[in-house]
């Protein structure tokens, strides 16, 4: 019944004071911290009764007391009897998720989680606030998780006056101090990053101002309503590519794989153009794809291959030396990949970027040989936790990568095994000075 129902849902909020009693222990529960409420039927009220609320400690609500006195049933471990949790804080969120699941929140639910709550948060500011404390609360925002250097930097190119040896908060005070118009760019960036196209149309629509227009048009048009100029040559949405399938076209996203060197069947290796054209010509797709290391494949081949059969592909091995014209097909034809192995192939950091971005279900990626591969996708895969989620094993040897950006990316990714080095040498690696390849996770040499 719809009393039922009720009766068996679960509100959970943070206290608004200290006025509710809780029902296990019989004391006040302080305002601000998480409270437990259930919808119970008060039968001496009234000629019907009525129904209401009662709360408890969230302690109290999981303790042995409240279990034994409320006949306690399987709707307390499902997540679905729970209202409200989504606008609690995410450290307990998780707590809580790990309460009543008895297992940790997995990565995509804790990102979905915090894009919720930066939702919501963003929505009170462009709700509450006037044009340009708005501006001002994005820029801080966006320079709070700014590192020094980069700050400096804003400095620099703004022409703006700072003392010696600044502290970062005593650099981002002097930075808010400025004009919008003296830090357009940077009001730009700011915007394109932490607000949505639906915010700042509600910026624009309380000005009476026009809503049409690309994600641009409308920061442009936010900054002119505060004495900011027009967008810089400069300024630009930068969103990163996207996968050719939605997630919901590609299917769950398990790991068909186990272990590295898995051989996933129906499994083909090509090793001629005569080779290349048989398998055209087959009716089935093979999901683990060889191109042998002795056959220099053309264009013509590779585009062929990758249009019929890259999107069912989970393993792409090329042992061939791919050239960089390579990169936007697999990135543009090959969604579901869980490995890619790359052996002597040229492609730069923009090239292998783009293929993060574009097969974001990589488990197992190498890319040796040619040493192309400079600090940019080093960078990217440290800041950008959503870059490459899923990545178990990165192996860049014979890449000649910076030992300290290799570092500080290991430290940032802490459950991936990086490998590097030289693997033609027959030293142990040390840095700066090469030596056999190496494995580190965690920042740490892997043993």
């Amino acid at each position: 019944s719809l009393l039922q129902e009720t009766m068996s849902k679960y509100q959970v909020e943070y206290s608004k004071s200290s006025r509710a009693l809780c029902q296990t222990c019989q004391t006040k529960i302080d305002k601000s911290s998480i409270r437990v409420g259930k919808m119970v039927h008060f039968a001496n009220i009234g000629e019907m009764g009525r129904m209401g609320l009662v709360w408890n400690h969230y302690t109290c609500f999981w303790g042995p007391q409240y279990k034994s006195g409320n006949g306690w049933s399987d709707c307390v471990n499902n997540w679905a009897n729970f209202e409200g949790i989504d606008q609690l804080n995410i450290e307990d969120q998780k707590m809580i998720h790990h309460q009543i699941k008895g297992l940790p929140m997995d990565d995509d639910a804790i990102e979905e989680a915090e894009k919720k709550t930066e939702a919501a948060e963003a929505n009170a500011v462009f709700t509450d606030s006037d044009p340009e404390t708005i501006i001002y609360t994005m820029i801080n925002k966006h320079l709070d998780v700014m590192k020094v250097p980069d700050i400096k930097e804003v400095i620099k190119t703004n022409a703006i006056e700072c003392g010696k040896k600044p502290k970062k908060a005593d650099m981002i005070k002097v930075i808010l101090d400025q004009s919008v118009s003296k830090i357009s760019s940077l009001a730009y960036n700011s915007l394109n990053k932490h607000a949505t196209a639906n915010s700042l149309k509600k910026i624009l629509k309380a000005k009476g101002q026009s809503c049409a227009g690309t994600k641009k048009d409308l920061i442009v048009r936010v900054l002119q309503t505060c004495g900011g100029v027009d967008a810089p040559q400069d300024m630009s949405i930068a969103a990163p590519p996207a996968p050719a399938l939605s997630s919901k076209e590609m299917g769950p996203d398990e790991d068909l794989l186990g272990e590295e060197w898995a051989r996933l069947q129906p499994y083909v290796s090509v090793g001629s153009k005569e080779a290349v054209k048989k398998l055209l010509e087959m009716k089935s797709a093979p999901r683990h794809l060889k191109i042998d290391d002795n056959f220099s494949i053309q264009f013509e081949d590779f585009k062929d291959l990758m249009t019929s059969f890259g999107s069912e592909l989970i393993v792409l091995e090329a042992g061939c030396g791919l050239d960089s014209w390579a990169a936007p097909i697999i990135a543009e034809h090959c969604p579901r990949l869980q490995k890619l192995y790359l052996e002597s192939c040229r492609f730069s950091d923009k090239d292998l970027i783009r293929i993060g971005y574009c097969c974001p279900r990589i488990r197992y990626l190498s890319v040796s040989g040619s040493g192309n591969l400079n600090t940019k996708f080093l960078k990217n895969f440290k800041e950008d936790r959503s870059f490459l989620k899923k990545l178990i094993i990165l192996d860049l040897t014979d890449q000649s990568c910076d030992f300290t950006q290799l570092e500080k990316m290991s430290k940032a990714r802490k459950s991936v095994l990086v490998r590097n080095g030289d693997s033609g040498d027959d030293r142990w690696y040390m840095p700066g000075f090469g030596g056999d390849s190496m494995e580190m996770m965690g920042g740490k040499f892997h043993l």
